[in-house]
């Protein structure tokens, strides 16, 4: 369900399932920021229109 490996320095990684997409390494601190830069984003642009 998750994905989490330290030694991945990848942010983003795709899915084992090629067509299902991609997801983030949570062993990767800049995933933590960028989901809550998502989520912000979201958030904002929901508040504004």
């Amino acid at each position: 369900m998750f994905y989490f490996n330290r030694s991945d320095k990848r942010i983003m990684v795709p899915k084992l399932t090629p067509g299902m997409g991609w997801t983030l390494n949570f062993g990767n601190p800049y995933a933590y920021i960028l989901l809550i830069a998502i989520i912000l984003i979201t958030l904002i642009t929901n508040y504004f229109t």
